[in-house]
């Protein structure tokens, strides 16, 4: 095995181990406000920033462990694609998420107050 191979498998298997640990503590984030999957429409209640957290974590480990398993077998141009695909595609899910759910919770909450 060449050095550059070697260094390549070594960076995805730190990465990947970086990104699962990171995806654990999103996804079990509670309260934690320096840890977790954080936008605006995530504040508005429990549910939706835990909804997003869940989404975000279990995408940030797909993508951990993507990285650890194909290193040996991907060149480092598409091992950074993979990741940055897969970590915007988490992104863009858990964002959606939280704002769909965030309308959801409001339309909810107007119509049962009889805002209709």
């Amino acid at each position: 095995m060449r050095g550059y191979e070697l260094l390549r498998i070594l960076w995805a298997v730190f990465l990947g181990a970086f990104l699962i640990i990171a995806g654990l503590l999103t996804f079990k984030a509670g309260d934690e406000p320096g840890i977790g999957f954080r936008i605006g429409y995530t504040y508005l209640s429990e549910r939706t920033r835990r909804k997003a957290n869940r989404v975000s974590g279990i995408g940030t480990i797909i993508t951990g462990r993507l990285l650890v398993v194909l290193s040996p077998f991907l060149p480092m141009t598409w091992l950074m694609f993979l990741m940055l695909a897969c970590l915007g595609t988490t992104v863009l899910l858990a964002s959606l998420g939280a704002v769909f759910y965030a309308a959801f919770i409001a339309l909810t909450s107007a119509y049962e107050e009889g805002y209709h």
